[in-house]
């Protein structure tokens, strides 16, 4: 390798690969970070589980799954909420729950 040369680009995932050229070079350290955990907090009387029996004026929990499924393939951790009605008080207590176990909601 030239000197100077990009072993690694920012943002790239680290593979086999890019640890035996580190190594080869003798760097033993590098700068990491991993993506964020991402809360997601369904929400509204309206909405329903996806396997619960739905009313005319309810809808299934589906944004949330493709919302995950997103979040998911864009290499992010993702962790679910329950689905929480219009209430402030759950609403407070869902997004203390998702500041306590990810870095976004």
């Amino acid at each position: 390798m030239k000197k100077d040369s990009v072993v690694i680009k920012k943002g790239e995932t680290i593979n086999v690969g890019h640890i035996h050229n580190l190594m080869s070079l003798g760097i033993t350290k590098i700068k990491v970070f991993r993506k964020p955990t991402v809360c997601v907090i369904p929400t509204g009387d309206e909405v329903v589980e996806l396997t619960q029996k739905r009313e005319k004026t309810q809808i299934r929990d589906g944004n949330s799954y493709a919302l995950m499924a997103w979040l998911k393939k864009q290499g992010y951790e993702v962790k679910k909420y329950r689905i929480i009605k219009d209430n402030p008080e759950e609403f407070k207590k869902a997004v203390k729950w998702g500041l306590e176990n990810g870095e976004a909601l």
